[in-house]
């Protein structure tokens, strides 16, 4: 069985190291559709300063996902770590938009329930996200978005002189080819009410869709 291990990005990681978080307090407006929930008592929003001049704010989302941010000269990064314990939706949505790109590609993980239980699963987390957003977004455009995503994932998978579909993922091709085919094989074992268990304890919970922690 594949173990999925998860964890959190570089910026998390940096944030361990502050020695203190002041009371929350900023000096100009960010101008961001989340600024609202840094307005929030209830939720203890905090915000420290670098030396560099490098602004960092968090608060706690409903749902227990942790928002940080950071601006320096004006540009601002935004970080997302869900601690509710149903899992990352925007981490999971991209590991099977991963499967549905080695369906698509490869030959010898031809699966039409595993096919059928992806695409269902990717509209639920599509329908998830588009309720959850606190920037707002609309089907059409997580659709283009998808579109997209899975253009590149194909493409990354075929490599850049092939076209088509390649007759094997799982012998004589680099391990980024194996890892999805993998994938779809863990993904046949599963019955379909134990996949769609799995998808239903996921989007369980009204929260913001989060990245991290991730693959």
């Amino acid at each position: 069985m594949i173990k999925l291990t998860f964890a959190a990005s570089g910026l998390a990681s940096a944030l361990l190291l502050f020695s203190s978080w002041a009371a929350f307090a900023q000096s100009e407006p960010w101008n961001t559709p989340y600024d609202p929930y840094f307005d929030r008592a209830e939720l203890a929003p905090e915000y420290k300063v670098l030396p560099d001049g490098t602004e960092i704010r968090k608060v706690m989302l409903p749902g227990d996902v942790l928002l940080e941010m950071e601006r320096k000269d004006g540009k601002i990064k935004i970080a997302t770590f869900d601690q509710s314990g149903h899992g990352a939706v925007l981490c999971a949505k991209g590991i099977y938009q991963l499967v549905r790109a080695a369906l698509d590609t490869c030959q010898d993980v031809e699966n039409e329930r595993v096919s059928r239980l992806v695409d269902e699963a990717l509209d639920r987390m599509d329908h998830f996200i588009l309720a959850n957003s606190i920037e707002p977004v609309t089907m059409s455009q997580l659709q283009e978005r998808d579109q997209t995503r899975l253009r590149k994932l194909r493409n990354d998978l075929i490599g850049p002189d092939a076209s088509g579909q390649l007759k094997s993922c799982k012998a004589d091709v680099p391990e980024h080819v194996q890892f999805p085919a993998r994938l779809v094989s863990e993904f046949d074992k599963t019955s379909d009410e134990e996949f769609t268990a799995r998808v239903d304890d996921l989007l369980s919970v009204p929260r913001l869709p989060a990245m991290n922690p991730c693959l």
